[in-house]
């Protein structure tokens, strides 16, 4: 009898684990859909940044530069003492190991915590400043007064796009004028970005995510459509690429792209002086 009883517990257990689970997911994808036509690529972009830098990890700097990273930037970044410009830079990961390189490092962050964090690690070797993307491109394509109007007339070796931030720029034409201003900064280095990616073709949309939207059009929102959102609890939302939006985005700069290696987070370097062909992925 007793053994029956607690077999009776864990089975029970295994099953409330197992909703909680699927309805976890389900969350998510009514999120999805219901940001799709209830949210601005702006609002989407606030809850991700709210998202963040409440979970702001100070620890995450000592992690230092990942697997990938490493032979990424040493095969594609110009030699120290090259002047970087990165953007994305969180609590300072990717900042505090190009310092140590001896590159000179001009970084942004969108988040107070993390730009704090990240200017307090860098010290006197780097500039560490508070503002978001649309910020660079507003002050280098429009001239316009932002947070990061300083920048607007800089030159730069090479600019990265720090770990995965670029996933988390919409709407697309927002992503074409950042890597614009980014090639303005930079006309003659590499960008590089790190970013979520998918196979091509159109993503199955989940009956969870298709009552996200019918909820949202209700509220009577006019936001641009969804374009393979995704929703993430730690991150926020984000954007899954096809390989061959990728290219595109390359080919619109007049550049090549240039792959990172398979099986590791994707990422690419848009170059303008690589006679080799595009690597395959």
């Amino acid at each position: 009898m007793r053994s029956e009883a607690i077999k009776q517990l864990i089975w029970g257990y295994g099953r409330a684990e197992l909703a909680l689970e699927r309805g976890k997911v389900a969350g998510r994808r009514f999120l999805q859909g219901l940001a799709s036509v209830a949210l601005s690529a702006a609002e989407r972009e606030e809850i991700g940044l709210r998202i963040y830098d409440r979970g702001f990890r100070p620890d995450r700097v000592e992690r230092g530069l990942y697997d990938w990273e490493r032979p990424w930037f040493a095969e594609v970044l110009p030699p120290p003492p090259a002047r970087i410009l990165l953007g994305g830079a969180g609590e300072g990961r990717e900042v505090v190991s190009l310092l140590a390189q001896g590159y000179r490092v001009t970084a942004f962050e969108p988040g107070p915590r993390s730009a704090a964090h990240c200017a307090q690690r860098a010290g006197a070797r780097g500039v560490v400043l508070c503002g978001r993307y649309a910020d660079l491109t507003d002050a280098v394509l429009r001239s316009r007064s932002t947070p990061l109007s300083c920048l607007a007339h800089e030159r730069f070796d090479a600019v990265i796009l720090g770990w995965g931030s670029f996933t988390h720029v919409f709407p697309r034409s927002a992503r074409g004028e950042l890597l614009e201003a980014a090639c303005r900064l930079s006309p003659d280095g590499p960008i590089l970005a790190s970013f979520f990616m998918r196979s091509s073709g159109a993503p199955k949309v989940s009956r969870a995510e298709r009552a996200g939207q019918a909820f949202g059009r209700l509220l009577d929102r006019r936001a641009e459509p969804s374009e393979r959102l995704e929703f993430v609890p730690h991150l926020g939302f984000a954007y899954s690429f096809t390989r061959e939006e990728i290219e595109e985005l390359g080919a619109a700069l007049g550049r090549c792209t240039e792959w990172g290696p398979k099986g590791v987070y994707p990422h690419a370097a848009w170059l303008r002086r690589r006679a080799s062909a595009t690597r395959s992925s």
